[in-house]
């Protein structure tokens, strides 16, 4: 009887310790900040200062963009007040390795808000958002391009150098990459990965919107003759979907008009071949001369988007947070985070460039997947 007692006690004070411990595990939305921040209003830097969160006072996650760059946090005091409440970069907070984006409520607020924007310029690129929804019009693309080829999982990219960087979307096909918390991605990665591994023969040094189209820009090696970087890399690849941005080089050779005909010319003739066009916004910082020329060319990129209905992924408003709006010191190319493979965990996103416009391809990517492939349940 003594024997049966004291098992009992030991059972009771096991489960009661194990209960303890699994009270003190800190739960995956606990989270705290690695430097002094800026709590805003809303998830983006139009949004006014709410508050200030110190390094290392623990807050919870109870919301996200639909990114999860920037999430909502509070604080709670002892007897239950709200004391905290306001949006934070995702990238700047130590996050638990348990945290899954997954399972954090996506907010209904927009990434800017254009009537506080520096200067009515600046409004078009405030008002449209980082990642949009896929208008219906792309559906109808896709199955046309599916008159062409066997497969959808493949994408390509066509840009200059800054898409021509072996360290943007090629890294999806290397093993190692790590998601970090933006676990909802996985499926696409899977999907479209190994696609990366060819680079495009539309994406080289020194291309503009003018070369891309010229016959004497092309691969002799992998090109018919007579035929533009353009065409070659479409009927070589027969993508479903083209990762397009052109900024760097064009603004020092054309203006913001010429540029708009060019783009509308790309655009035309990658819908023709039925691919869906992903336009992309570029970074710029209005410390260089280039600035005002940046900001029309860009707003052009919206307008063509808007009046095609496709896509735009808004990496100038992304990247307007991070430090050197995420580029290089020559204005251009965009910062490194130092590793070959795939990393958006450790705050990659929030301190590279590069590392954040693969964040937001692949993001642009998993939207057109679930919601224009017919099987968008599919893994590549």
């Amino acid at each position: 009887m003594m024997r049966q007692f004291i098992q009992f006690v030991t059972v009771m004070v096991l489960c009661f310790s194990l209960s303890a411990m699994a009270q003190e595990l800190p739960s995956p939305f606990m989270t705290s900040a690695f430097e002094n921040l800026n709590v805003r209003e809303g998830p983006g830097t139009t949004y006014l200062t709410a508050a200030r969160l110190r390094t290392g006072v623990q807050v919870r996650i109870v919301e996200r963009n639909s990114i999860g760059t920037w999430v909502r946090v509070q604080q709670t005091l002892v007897d239950g007040t709200l004391f905290l409440d306001g949006w934070v970069l995702s990238g700047l907070l130590t996050l638990n390795p348990e945290l899954r984006f997954s399972e954090v409520p996506v907010t209904a607020l927009p990434d800017g808000l254009p009537e506080n924007a520096e200067s009515p310029s600046l409004r078009p690129l405030y008002a449209v958002p980082v990642i949009p929804a896929v208008s219906p019009d792309m559906r109808a693309v896709y199955q046309r391009g599916l008159e062409g080829r066997q497969y959808t999982h493949v994408i390509t990219k066509i840009g200059d150098s800054v898409s021509a960087d072996t360290l943007y979307l090629t890294p999806m096909s290397r093993p190692g990459a790590d998601l970090g918390a933006f676990d909802y991605l996985r499926d696409s990665l899977n999907f479209f990965g190994a696609s990366t591994q060819v680079e495009s023969v539309a994406a080289r040094l020194g291309m503009n919107s003018y070369a891309v189209f010229d016959p004497m820009w092309a691969n002799s090696d992998l090109c018919q003759q007579g035929e533009s970087p353009l065409i070659c890399e479409l009927r070589r690849k027969k993508p479903s979907v083209a990762l397009i941005m052109f900024g760097g080089n064009d603004v020092l050779h054309m203006d913001d008009a010429e540029y708009s005909v060019q783009i509308r010319r790309l655009v035309d003739e990658t819908l023709a071949e039925g691919v869906i066009p992903v336009l992309s916004t570029f970074s710029a910082h209005p410390n260089l001369p280039l600035w005002g020329q940046s900001i029309a060319f860009n707003t052009r990129l919206v307008e063509i988007a808007a009046e095609y209905q496709i896509p735009l992924i808004n990496l100038w408003l992304a990247a307007r947070p991070l430090y050197d709006y995420g580029l290089e010191a020559d204005g251009i190319h965009m910062k490194h985070w130092g590793t070959e493979t795939l990393r958006l965990d450790d705050s990659f996103p929030a301190y590279s460039g590069a590392a954040l416009r693969n964040l937001l391809a692949l993001r642009m990517l998993d939207e057109i997947r679930r919601t224009v492939f017919l099987d968008a349940t599919a893994i590549g």
